[in-house]
């Protein structure tokens, strides 16, 4: 049994065992934060990675969210791979949550590469709030497939960032890509699209 799983005997529902779990791992982080969190961290990692429980998992996820620490990013991203719907929603609101620019690809490739509608939809939310215009363009003007690009190109334009206009200018002219070009040409019109 995992960490979280050893915290309560048999008998307690999951609404309960979740929510105490959930509310125990924030209360210890608000005691501890301004130590060292390792162990905290480790242990919600650990929950998030072993537990068989989805919903501990889940929980566990949206833990590591409301931290907003960095580290959770890394097993955050593994856990988009996770076979339960419900721990890859709750990962995508915890990278975004955590709104590091790393945090950022993993929520790209979630939206463009998960079969659930539900995760898809919150991924993209998650990355409308970003205010990362430096790394978006670093995506446009990357080697990452043409979805992402015109993803970036898109998400520049509703930004109204006046750094985006430059690089959009250029991925409007010379991207190799049709769909980026066309999709930067929008964005500098301020035809972006919304998907949420």
């Amino acid at each position: 049994m995992g960490f979280f799983s050893n915290l309560f005997g048999k008998g307690k529902s999951r609404t309960t065992y979740n929510r105490a779990v959930t509310e125990l791992a924030i209360g210890t982080w608000r005691r501890e934060r301004n130590k060292e969190n390792t162990v905290v961290v480790g242990a919600l990692i650990e929950g998030l990675e072993r537990d068989k429980d989805q919903d501990v998992r889940a929980a566990t996820a949206v833990v590591l969210g409301e931290i907003r620490d960095p580290r959770g990013i890394g097993p955050l991203t593994k856990a988009l791979k996770d076979k339960s719907e419900i721990v890859r929603v709750a990962t995508c609101t915890s990278l975004g949550a955590i709104a590091d620019s790393s945090s950022l690809e993993p929520l790209m490739t979630a939206f463009f590469s998960d079969n659930s509608k539900a995760v898809r939809g919150v991924a993209i939310q998650q990355i409308e709030k970003f205010q990362a215009v430096g790394a978006i363009v670093h995506i446009l003007q990357s080697n990452a497939d043409e979805h992402k690009r015109a993803l970036a190109a898109n998400l520049l334009g509703l930004s109204g960032d006046q750094l985006a206009k430059e690089p959009l200018r250029m991925a409007a002219s010379k991207d190799t890509s049709g769909g980026v070009r066309k999709a930067a040409t929008m964005a500098l019109e301020g035809k972006a699209r919304r998907f949420s």
